[in-house]
């Protein structure tokens, strides 16, 4: 009971870091992207690849929130956090000791 008591806090940080770090990386690369498809339609033999390109990451943010790119990006960063926080939780329960393994 003391041992997993004081394991508690330390599993809590890694929930709380893991979940940041999982909401803020698809946002990261859904960033880069448009970043990448907005420069590249300032390229005048490139500007209909580029425009393309940025319509089509817009639609399928729309498409995850409901006809809003933002709150699209916000869901989808929601979900990999949550997503990560399940795998992380089940990572520290498998290394927690279950009485005597063989």
């Amino acid at each position: 009971m003391v041992i997993a008591m004081s394991i508690f806090p330390y599993f809590l940080l890694s929930l709380l870091l893991t979940s940041i770090f999982c909401f803020v990386a698809p946002i990261f690369l859904i960033g880069i992207g448009l970043s990448g498809f907005g420069l590249i339609s300032f390229l005048p033999s490139f500007a209909a690849i580029g425009q393309s390109g940025l319509a089509v990451i817009e639609y399928f943010l729309s498409t995850f929130g409901s006809g809003n790119p933002l709150q699209g990006c916000v869901a989808i960063g929601v979900t990999f956090s949550l997503v990560g926080i399940l795998f992380d939780s089940y990572v520290w329960s498998q290394k927690q000791p279950r009485g005597h393994r063989s």
